[in-house]
């Protein structure tokens, strides 16, 4: 077998990963959560004028207002209601796994933050020491100048409340909280409860930004 015939590392990892995941995973939820994290990060990326003020203030206006026909992006690009759908499915998901093998509301709530919050620490951290080296020098602090560079990461917040809400959502859509009240995959019901609200808590929000 010659160079160019031999299988990719990458591609054998890949293979590996592909059937590792389970026949239950809906892979259409993973492709939608995905699309929505890309669609965010191009939105913040391409469509907002961050720039310093007068006052040397760095600013990141929302430009909707001031360009003609624009409005017309936020019904393709709106996706945070998507995001937050989709992630009352994943959370279902998630909180049956973890009642299947008798843990509970405790043991869903910390796995479940460890994921979403551990991964801004690196950021906090950089942040943290560049703002401390900054006011060394006798300037301003970031969250004097900058506090705009945290404003993306709002939706955290939301999220975190959303995934604290889960285990109250399962107990009003079926009763109990214990893994047989739900079946092997979230249903129909499960998946509409769960999510609903937050996603018109996240599309007013977004909308009002």
């Amino acid at each position: 077998m010659t160079e160019s015939q031999e299988p990719r590392a990458d591609r054998l990892n890949l293979d590996a990963l592909v059937d590792a995941t389970p026949a239950t995973r809906d892979r259409v939820v993973d492709l939608l959560r995905a699309a929505s994290i890309c669609v965010v990060v191009l939105w913040h990326w391409s469509l907002s004028i961050t720039h310093w003020s007068g006052d040397g203030t760095l600013t990141m206006p929302n430009p909707i207002g001031d360009v003609p026909g624009k409005w017309a992006l936020t019904w393709v690009l709106q996706v945070m209601p998507v995001f937050f759908f989709v992630g009352g499915y994943a959370n279902l998901a998630g909180w049956q796994a973890v009642t299947r093998d008798g843990g509970g509301a405790a043991e869903f709530l910390r796995t479940r933050m460890r994921r979403l919050l551990l991964p801004i620490l690196p950021l906090i951290g950089v942040w943290a020491v560049f703002d401390l080296v900054v006011q060394a020098t006798g300037r301003r602090s970031v969250l004097v100048w900058g506090i705009v560079v945290f404003v993306p990461l709002w939706f955290l917040g939301v999220y975190a409340a959303v995934v604290a809400a889960v285990p109250v959502c399962v107990y009003i859509a079926y009763g109990r909280t214990s893994a047989e009240a739900v079946s092997d995959r979230p249903s129909a019901r499960g998946t509409c409860v769960t999510p609903v609200t937050p996603s018109l808590i996240s599309a007013a929000a977004t909308m009002l930004l």
